[in-house]
């Protein structure tokens, strides 16, 4: 009844392209609504002159609304006498039909259903405020961001059970939900069951992804369970937004890349804290491609490691399809942790697809400061493949290193490594506090490990170069050692042990307990049975084809 009563007291109107509706400043007396066509929000901004630094003033296009889109509806919240004005210009992008509420007709309206101004004053002045700050990477806008982020929502209301848009078809807007429950659904392909993968409620935003990679395929339906309300946002829209406010769209890009991260449940960065999560995202990139677009070919040099946030990729071994891969797998992570490993297969999308990757030096960085954890990660993924470091820089790997070392009558460079070690970082921790270092106790200190370890005919003597031993010990007589003398030499006992130690170690009793303790990423039955295979410790979901 209400809306049969609002709809009477509209009247139509044509507007042809090019022409203004209303300009900002302007008296707000009408509410409006578009019927057909589309027009287009003009907002204020300053353009620089390039020769005198000046700037002027000038309207800027920010973004456009398509039928059913209103403005002017500050008119029902502001009182007769204290008429509000247009914050935005708005002007025809083509012949369009507009339906137009007068001052006479909303006052009519208003008396005969006063419920209704209270209902809005509560969405407009501060109902849509909440919901954005609601929204992780919008809550620390600024009151000025906020109010033109509002100029470029706009609102749709959906009936229980009506569909918002299907899987497959384009994503150009992102949503926030003011009012009501939506689900989330896929539909089986060969029985055609409806499957609920998320219920979605009031303050919950999805869609983000289409602010960002446009055109990218919806990955699933949503449906109204309720009579709902959504705010949206147009990618056009949007990224107007981001050039006037200056803001960092990347900021939206690392939130969707820890909840990725969350989501899929990758196995070799749950041993990471979630307080790092933010961190290891700075380290990611967004990469879209195209169909039958290849990533990589069969023996390229392994330097990422990719993760399918949307899409599929089918594996090719020999020019054979052997697996496809789908949302939430993996691949690559051999080439984080060994050096020098080619591609095993050619890795080819089979639709348009998003992954987010992680090089090498990338994963490096990120554990830079923490090589104890990065000892662990790499031991998960590298198993026998491992490097010495994953084993010097784990509490395990370490004990049971020196263990069988010590079984070999040869454990005196690891044990020349842990103290040198100790010694650089104790030395470093001098050289940086606010107070002169005490240069007699690194000397001192110096001196003592030259004659345990380094000197001709000491007991405990270190298979080094005599070209790197008589560096040092010239450096240490001469009264100037410092944090960084003997790391050239806690390089070389460790590559020696690389090439002397670790191929037997790795056939070792002690090295087999260390792959039991830290465990690696065995292959479920389930995916087995799918086509699932152990390549180096690391697990590959695959489904065959």
């Amino acid at each position: 009844k209400m809306a049969r009563s609002f709809a009477k007291l509209l009247t139509e109107k044509e507007v042809a392209k090019g022409m203004w509706v209303c300009r900002r400043g302007e008296k707000c007396e009408t509410f409006y609504l578009l019927k057909e066509g589309k027009l287009g929000i003009y907002i204020k901004s300053r353009k620089e002159n390039a020769t005198n630094s000046s700037s002027r003033e000038q309207e800027s296009f920010y973004g456009s609304m398509n039928p059913i889109s209103f403005f002017g509806e500050n008119v029902f919240i502001t009182d007769k006498n204290r008429m509000p004005m247009h914050k935005t210009s708005i002007r025809a992008l083509e012949k369009s039909k507009i339906l137009c509420l007068s001052p006479k007709d909303k006052e009519a309206f208003l008396k005969q259903y006063s419920e209704v101004k209270g209902q809005l004053h509560v969405l407009l002045q501060s109902g849509i405020d909440k919901r954005i700050s609601q929204v992780s990477f919008l809550a620390d806008l600024k009151p000025s961001d906020l109010v033109k982020l509002k100029l470029g929502l706009h609102y749709t209301h959906l009936r229980p059970g009506q569909v918002l848009f299907y899987e497959g078809d384009p994503g150009m807007e992102f949503f926030i939900v003011y009012a009501g429950e939506l689900k989330i659904v896929h539909f089986d392909a060969k029985t055609g069951e409806e499957i609920v993968l998320k219920k979605v409620n009031k303050a919950e935003c999805f869609g983000e992804i289409s602010l960002m990679l446009p055109g990218i395929p919806r990955t699933a339906t949503v449906i109204a369970n309720t009579p709902t309300l959504l705010l949206s946002l147009h990618r056009e829209t949007f990224h107007s937004f981001l050039k006037i406010t200056n803001l960092d769209i990347s900021v939206i890009m690392r939130e969707r890349i820890v909840n990725t991260f969350k989501k899929f449940h990758i196995p070799f960065f749950e041993a990471i804290p979630q307080k790092h999560f933010h961190q290891l995202a700075l380290e990611c990139k967004v990469e879209s491609f195209g169909p039958e677009e290849v990533i990589f070919q069969e023996g390229d040099p392994g330097n990422k490691f990719y993760i399918i946030s949307f899409g599929e990729v089918a594996v090719n071994v020999d020019k054979k399809r052997v697996a496809l891969l789908k949302q939430g797998s993996y691949f690559g992570e051999i080439a984080l942790v060994v050096e020098d490993t080619p591609r095993t297969a050619t890795c080819i999308t089979t639709r348009q697809t998003v992954l987010l990757s992680m090089s090498k030096d990338s994963f490096r960085g990120f554990f830079a400061d923490r090589p104890e954890a990065l000892a662990d990660v790499e031991l998960k993924i590298a198993q026998k493949k491992c490097q010495i470091r994953s084993i010097i820089y784990h509490p395990k790997g370490i004990e049971l290193f020196t263990k069988f070392l010590e079984e070999q009558y040869a454990e005196e460079s690891i044990e020349f490594w842990h103290e040198v070690r100790a010694y650089r970082k104790w030395a470093q921790t001098l050289e940086a506090s606010d107070y002169p270092p005490d240069l007699k106790r690194v000397q001192d200190r110096a001196q003592e490990l030259v004659e345990k370890y380094i000197r001709e005919g000491s007991k405990r003597q270190v298979n080094i170069s005599s070209v790197m031993a008589k560096a040092v010990i010239e450096e240490v007589e001469a009264g100037k050692a410092t944090a960084s003398t003997f790391a050239e030499t806690e390089g070389e006992v460790i590559t020696l042990l690389s090439r002397d130690k670790l191929g037997n170690f790795k056939q070792s009793a002690e090295f087999r307990k260390l792959m039991q303790t830290v465990g690696g990423y065995e292959v479920a039955a389930s995916t087995r049975a799918k086509g699932g295979r152990k390549r180096g410790g690391s697990q590959v979901q695959m489904q065959v084809a």
